[in-house]
């Protein structure tokens, strides 16, 4: 889109307003609306690109631990636990890590073992 990575990284951290001529860019590529832009105002969103801006929100909202060779997730205020079959709620108190009980390694296969059995945790 020409939108430098630092000058995005301000526009999205808010340390800067995007200007309008890459606001109307950004309009014409995606399909956002200036309101969503520059206000955060989605009513008048195309319903299904509001659905995949939720979503993604809500992807990077979650905070992923490994909890013995359990995968954890926080999502927002509440937690769960990868089980045998299925995730289960988990008290977000309960979850400690540990940082020297697993490689960095080993983390990654138990993350990648995990989503491959049960897929995403709910949301």
């Amino acid at each position: 889109m020409g939108i430098p990575p630092n000058a995005w990284n301000n526009y999205e951290t808010g340390d800067r307003r995007i200007s309008l001529d890459a606001a109307l860019t950004l309009s014409d590529e995606l399909g956002v609306t200036l309101d969503w832009i520059y206000k955060g105002d989605g009513k008048a969103m195309p319903y299904e690109l509001m659905i995949q801006i939720k979503q993604v929100e809500a992807k990077e909202r979650r905070r992923w631990f490994t909890w013995g060779d359990t995968l954890a997730v926080i999502v927002g205020t509440r937690a769960f636990a990868a089980g045998e079959d299925d995730w289960r709620e988990v008290n977000p108190a309960e979850l400690t890590f540990d940082a020297a009980a697993l490689s960095e390694a080993r983390a990654r296969e138990v993350w990648s073992a995990t989503l491959e059995r049960l897929g995403d945790p709910p949301m």
